[in-house]
């Protein structure tokens, strides 16, 4: 009887035999950027990534500290890729990739390995499965800003790199794409920080689906995004006129995304555009996030409201030469508070906020670059203005009476790709 089962069992998986070994691949480049700023900025690990100039702050004389530049050169973004691609099961491709770079940093310790891509694709003519950890497909490929600054667009672009299982079907010129995720290094903040545990712990993976046209020299799509969050699962008392106590919580915040984007490419010009917006958008390295709405200062029981954003960018490149490619990106993200909702303000009129800044209400950036190539060698030159208004959060979640700071960040990266 065992021995029938066991050719029954290998006679089933036969068909499914892998009829190639798989070929591995080396890649990557060697990059090294020099920054320079008119102005200190936020930016991440690394200053060449940068995102907007800081807002003022003043000394006791009223001068602003802020109000200086600053000067660096980084290696941090050189990246090392394996790709292994060849083997087959019956008409399926399989292929595997793995991408990381060294923008990691942990208690001073710079320069430390970053995992960006770890996924396997399972893919034959009509559609693909990955499973693993890539881009979120609110990041399109075919659409994408192509700047120099390590930082793609951000704030303004809205990118994310999820563990996911994700499918592509396409069918002529028409393409879905749907996508099932759990937040890992791109994660909401909160009231422990910026953590990956406020997705997990409302049980509910994110969702994305998104509708695209791909011909050869025109891509345009429209997506949607919803995730969940369990900010706490348990709040303290807030106030001293009673005794402290902890009660269990189970307030949680569903939030949505929406884009539009497109590529047309007409003769030697490429013409790129994308619009978002939504509610809590930090994930995605933009504007919105979310507030606290209710507070019951006894319990510390708490409800969330979500901060609305909108976002918007264009990109323009000629590709006449070669080895020559002048472009510009140009684009704007602003906080739009809540839908109809008021949140809580403290005695001192400040909200309790979780997103890129209580403060922070527009960013706007100008973006003009050239690239040129020889052989495997790239230079990339880019002038980035930009320039961010500030002000107070009010109940409905908005900044009324701002201020602007600016910022010239130029930028020259050189990078050897192999």
């Amino acid at each position: 009887m065992k021995k029938r089962l066991l050719i029954r069992c290998l006679l089933f998986f036969l068909p499914l035999t892998i009829k190639a070994e798989p070929s591995v691949k080396v890649s990557g480049f060697v990059q090294m950027d020099t920054a320079y700023d008119t102005r200190q900025g936020v930016t991440g690990t690394e200053s060449s990534c940068y995102l907007y100039p800081k807002d003022v702050e003043c000394d006791d004389q009223c001068c602003d500290i802020n109000a200086r530049g600053r000067f660096s050169i980084t290696p941090a973004f050189t990246r090392l890729r394996v790709t292994a691609d060849g083997a087959q099961i019956n008409n399926m491709h399989l292929s595997s990739f793995v991408e990381f770079d060294f923008f990691a940093n942990c208690n001073n310790f710079y320069g430390l390995t970053r995992l960006r891509h770890a996924y396997l694709k399972v893919h034959e003519k009509k559609k693909s499965l990955i499973v693993g950890q890539t881009w979120h497909p609110i990041y399109p490929l075919r659409c994408r800003a192509d700047t120099v600054n390590p930082a793609i667009g951000a704030p303004i672009e809205t990118y994310a790199r999820y563990p996911q299982v994700q499918l592509d079907y396409g069918k002529g010129d028409f393409g879905l794409k749907l996508a099932a995720y759990s937040q890992y290094q791109f994660a909401n903040t909160g009231p422990d920080g910026s953590t990956a545990q406020y997705m997990q712990n409302s049980m509910t993976p994110g969702l994305f689906g998104a509708v695209e046209i791909r011909k050869k020299n025109f891509f345009a799509g429209a997506g949607a995004n919803m995730q969940r969050l369990l900010p706490a699962l348990s709040t303290t008392t807030t106030t001293t006129t009673v005794a402290t106590k902890t009660y269990a919580s189970d307030a949680g915040l569903t939030s949505f995304i929406g884009t539009l984007y497109c590529s047309i490419k007409i003769k030697d010009l490429i013409f790129k555009t994308k619009i978002a917006a939504g509610q809590n958008g930090y994930q995605f390295q933009t504007l919105g996030g979310y507030a606290v709405g209710c507070l019951d200062l006894e319990t510390g029981r708490r409800n969330f409201k979500n901060i609305n954003f909108a976002s918007w960018w264009g990109e323009i490149i000629y590709q006449k030469h070669e080895k020559m490619e002048p472009g510009i990106f140009f684009g704007v993200t602003r906080n739009l508070g809540t839908h109809n909702a008021n949140i809580y303000l403290d005695d001192n009129g400040d909200p309790i906020f979780y997103g890129e800044d209580a403060k922070l209400h527009q960013i706007i950036h100008i973006m003009p670059r050239i690239k040129t190539s020889f052989n495997h060698v790239h230079i990339g030159v880019e002038a980035d203005y930009s320039k961010a208004w500030f002000g107070k959060m009010n109940h409905q979640g908005k900044q009324l009476c701002t201020h602007t700071t600016s910022n010239m960040h130029m930028l020259v990266a050189v990078w050897y790709t192999f």
